[in-house]
């Protein structure tokens, strides 16, 4: 319709050429990409022109590298790419590394020496959400919690959300038109924050992850683990705060009777669709808002078989030295006082 037209010729004037360089994947030989990673480039303006790499170089990968071993779902050579690999093609000194965009499918990027896990500590640590997504996840939180009788508020003083004020970089003007951010949305900075136990409640597809041969309860965790979890956070968290800190839940359930539980047990629930997250920050504004109040939680739950989990916890660990809480099952209650009858001679 007229509508659309008009989105796509706004969209075309302000999006950027961007010549690109497939390594692995997505279609190749024929350069072509899935929808996931249109999406991407349609997100952030990018017209992208695909281009041959530069080759692999040989005797890059050490003898003892086992593909196999490294990958068993994509073992053949094509399938991967491994941080040598990329290094080689891409390191300082080669042409091919000057003014680079690295954008890719973590899964894909092997470690041949996979005893070693190098990816965090040289790489995924170093990530920070931008100021601006912080301001909008804090302000949030302060707004959903705002009526909580169990609230406390402190200075915005993170020293990771300063740590992430520094490698600001202007957030520019733009998409005006279709379902893009609103660029002109207006985020204050909060000089004030609300302390808060973060869950991350997994549900989603998450039970096709569990395969036939894992109890689907390691998958769809039951309520009364997750409040277990939640009493043991309150006692880490009463280290550092006067009250019992409210407890913010991060989900992809759409199922009524978690919410209801939800309720049930005091909890608050982050409503994107309430919030209009996605017209505010783009459509994957709801996603890197809830990583945001993961990482950054006072003190954080999550779903094992979960992997926004495990970047959660690998962020609480090395911005704050937290160990992550997961849920378990709650101890048996201690067996009832049997009553001894004196019986009358």
């Amino acid at each position: 319709d007229q509508e659309l037209k008009v989105a796509r010729e706004a969209w075309h004037r302000i999006a950027e050429n961007v010549t690109a360089q497939i390594v692995y994947g997505y279609g190749s030989p024929d350069l072509n990409i899935n929808m996931s990673a249109r999406y991407f480039a349609w997100h952030f303006f990018l017209k992208m022109n695909y281009v041959q790499p530069p080759p692999a170089k040989a005797g890059v990968l050490p003898p003892e590298y086992d593909p196999k071993k490294v990958a068993p779902d994509a073992h053949k050579v094509d399938d991967l790419v491994t941080m040598e690999d990329l290094l080689a093609r891409y390191g300082d000194g080669e042409p091919a590394s000057q003014h680079l965009l690295f954008l890719t499918h973590t899964f894909k990027i092997k470690d041949p020496y996979h005893k070693q896990d190098r990816y965090w500590p040289e790489i995924g640590q170093h990530f920070h959400f931008l100021p601006k997504l912080m301001d909008y996840a804090t302000n949030m939180i302060n707004k959903e919690l705002a009526q909580d009788p169990e609230r406390e508020l402190v200075p915005n003083d993170d020293a990771e959300q300063i740590e992430e004020s520094k490698s600001h970089q202007q957030w520019e003007h733009g998409h005006e038109h279709g379902d893009g951010p609103d660029w002109t949305t207006t985020i204050p900075t909060p000089e004030m924050r609300t302390p808060y136990i973060a869950i991350h409640l997994r549900r989603g597809d998450i039970i096709a992850k569990c395969g036939p041969d894992r109890d689907p309860k390691r998958c769809m965790i039951p309520f009364s683990h997750y409040a277990y979890a939640v009493e043991r956070a309150r006692t880490a968290a009463a280290a550092h705060h006067q009250q019992h800190i409210p407890v913010v839940v991060t989900t992809d359930t759409k199922d009524e009777e978690d919410f209801r539980q939800i309720k049930a047990l005091g909890w608050h629930y982050i409503d994107h669709t309430k919030a209009e997250t996605a017209r505010i920050l783009g459509p994957f504004g709801p996603a890197m808002t809830d990583a945001a109040i993961l990482a950054h939680a006072d003190e954080f739950v999550g779903s094992g078989m979960s992997t926004m989990t495990k970047i959660a916890a690998r962020r609480q660990d090395s911005w704050y030295h937290r160990a992550s809480l997961y849920p378990t099952a709650p101890p048996p209650p201690p067996p009832a006082t049997q009553q001894i009858r004196r019986r009358r001679w």
